[in-house]
């Protein structure tokens, strides 16, 4: 006959031991303090200062590849004229090139292409694809359009995301309704760079 053996007791791991926390939250504020220079003296002696110029940015109009891919005349397609026109392209960018091409996967269907002279990226830049989405299915062409691609690349070429396409125009709302307001529209642009 075997007899019960009494539990023994347990030490907690020492993560789940409340004291422990308390040390670590002193110790943490005691390094953050002596990091960022309080030695706990609110005097109000004046401390020197050091002066450092700023160096002027340079504006994304004065680069190397505005002068050459950004000025000029545009060249337009006159079927995506109004749709440039209806547009604003912040920061006083311009659309500089257009192409409307036939899409050989899709018969009678065509691409649409818009070439930026914009310091835009990421979601700025999505934001500018899809106001021209949103005029180019309002336009006679919108039904004819299996995909449109947005690049600003010329402008700023080092920057990621300043190449987008939306390879299913088609299924894209580009209404300008809810998908608009909430972001959503964002998902139907896929980054080419």
């Amino acid at each position: 006959m075997t007899t019960p053996t009494s539990p023994t007791a347990k030490k907690k791991p020492w993560y789940k031991v409340w004291w422990i926390w308390v040390i670590i939250v002193v110790v943490v504020g005691g390094i953050g303090s002596l990091a960022s220079g309080g030695d706990g003296d609110s005097s109000t002696e004046a401390s020197p200062t050091t002066t450092v110029e700023a160096v002027p940015e340079q504006k994304w109009k004065d680069t190397d590849s505005y002068e050459e891919y950004c000025t000029g005349d545009p060249s337009i397609d006159p079927e995506l004229a109004p749709i440039v026109d209806a547009v604003a392209i912040p920061d006083e960018g311009h659309v500089w090139m257009t192409n409307v091409g036939t899409d050989s996967d899709n018969p009678g269907m065509n691409t649409v292409f818009f070439a930026l002279c914009s310091p835009a990226t990421g979601d700025d830049l999505k934001a500018i694809a899809e106001d021209l989405a949103i005029q180019v299915r309002a336009s006679e062409i919108g039904d004819t359009v299996s995909e449109m691609g947005v690049n600003a690349s010329a402008a700023n070429p080092e920057a990621t995301e300043n190449i987008f396409r939306d390879f299913d125009f088609q299924i894209h709302l580009h209404d300008g309704g809810a998908s608009r307001e909430n972001g959503s529209y964002r998902a139907a642009w896929e980054a080419r760079n």
